[in-house]
């Protein structure tokens, strides 16, 4: 297991994203679940470092300085700023609202205010929120399968030009 953070904060307003998530459709309210299975995961230093990885999105985020981008699924994100020992959780949302907010903040340095910060306790031992309902599963999959089937060779090999 790998323990990155002496402390993990997150944010105000992180939390009123994280609320509103969990009261939108099916597929908003499972992403608020895996980011707080998430943030409880790296909070408690459950996570190796093959998985963390794995959680992380594929091409990074290099608009801010020690940014960590997660994909949960379904086209949200969550996305964490380190500074020294700490970790911080500042945004989650859709794919759209994550790149507008790392776009206003691509210029400034990001500061927090401890008025504002919720340090995160690991008081149990199992994650919060149960698992995902095989219906939602299921959903998500064959939304996947959707969207791969309207792509066809002539756009993959557009979209991915610079690969081959």
């Amino acid at each position: 297991m790998v323990t990155c953070t002496a402390q993990t904060y997150c944010t105000a307003s992180f939390e009123r994203q994280l609320k509103l998530l969990q009261r939108s459709d099916k597929r908003g309210s499972a992403a608020a679940k895996r980011a707080e299975k998430l943030v409880y995961s790296l909070a408690s230093g459950q996570l190796s470092s093959a998985e963390l990885l794995a959680k992380r999105t594929k091409n990074g985020e290099l608009r801010l300085d020690n940014c960590w981008k997660f994909d949960l699924g379904s086209g949200y994100r969550l996305i964490s700023l380190r500074e020294k020992e700490a970790l911080y959780f500042t945004f989650v949302g859709t794919h759209d609202a994550c790149d507008r907010w790392l776009d206003k903040r691509r210029t400034e340095k990001v500061n927090f205010d401890p008025a504002q910060l919720k340090l995160i306790s690991v008081n149990s031992k199992e994650p919060p929120g149960e698992e995902l309902p095989a219906e939602l599963l299921t959903a998500e999959a064959e939304y996947e399968a959707y969207i791969a089937s309207k792509l066809d060779e002539k756009t993959l090999r557009y979209l991915f030009r610079g690969l081959l």
